[in-house]
């Protein structure tokens, strides 16, 4: 049996290319500038490439109001969704620092990861932001 221009796969050929994962979209963490978060976010839709940025609220206080305002849950950093071969779509958005990986190479957040924040903004339950890590930090 022979194949030239894929793999079997479920009883059909798939293309080598859709299984390079280079070409499939995987979520990433994207750094950002300081307080760029929602910038980065709108440029990255108008790029049409799927992102997530997980907010929370807050009372702020000024000298005449008190007013809910909304802050990124993880200060600096927001998720965009796409093949890592595009991701110098990403990377050339004004206020983007880079994308969160080991030795230069970018690592890819899971879907179940993406889907636990998800739920968790959309509850009532109260959280809180998480504080700001620091170069060579552990995360678990």
């Amino acid at each position: 049996m022979t194949f030239e221009a894929g793999v079997p796969l479920s009883g059909g050929l798939v293309s080598l290319d859709s299984l390079d994962p280079r070409h499939s979209p995987r979520w990433y963490a994207v750094r950002t500038r300081s307080r760029h978060e929602k910038k980065v976010v709108d440029q990255l839709q108008t790029r049409r490439i799927e992102s997530f940025l997980p907010l929370y609220e807050r009372w702020s206080q000024w000298k005449d109001r008190r007013k809910k305002v909304k802050f990124p849950l993880f200060s600096g950093y927001c998720f965009a969704r796409f093949p890592l071969a595009d991701r110098l779509r990403v990377l050339t958005a004004v206020g983007v620092a880079g994308l969160v990986g080991i030795n230069g190479v970018a690592e890819p957040v899971e879907d179940k990861e993406i889907d636990a924040v998800r739920r968790l903004v959309d509850t009532l339950l109260p959280y809180d932001p998480i504080r700001s890590s620091r170069r060579g930090w552990r995360w678990r």
